[in-house]
């Protein structure tokens, strides 16, 4: 996703961040924009690791899906944003040492 392209009709991009994800498997850029939280994957660190869905490397998350979102610390000052979904999954993206609560907040302005 390097440009807005895959917006949908009516649908803006309120942030954007560079992440890795859950074990430092992948990295790539999160999105939120109104209507989901989205997941662009740029590169994987280990073969086979990669997140797809509908063999895209992206994925786009309805904020009405998100069960749960926090902020958790590691070390003390790497800083994760966790994300439970009504499905049962839950994803954790590695803020490092930037602050997620931006992120956070935007989530939680767009639950239910």
């Amino acid at each position: 996703m390097t440009d807005d392209a895959w917006l949908e009709k009516d649908e803006t991009i309120l942030g954007q961040w560079s992440v890795s994800t859950n074990g430092y498997k992948s990295y790539g850029k999160i999105y939120l924009t109104n209507k989901y939280f989205r997941y662009n994957q740029q590169g994987s660190f280990r073969e086979g690791e990669e997140i797809h869905v509908e063999d895209q490397k992206f994925l786009a998350i309805p904020y009405d899906q998100i069960r749960k979102a926090e902020i958790v610390k590691k070390f003390f000052i790497f800083k994760n944003l966790r994300l439970c979904l009504d499905s049962g999954d839950d994803l954790v993206f590695r803020f490092g040492v930037m602050s997620p609560q931006k992120a956070l907040d935007t989530i939680l302005n767009h639950s239910n």
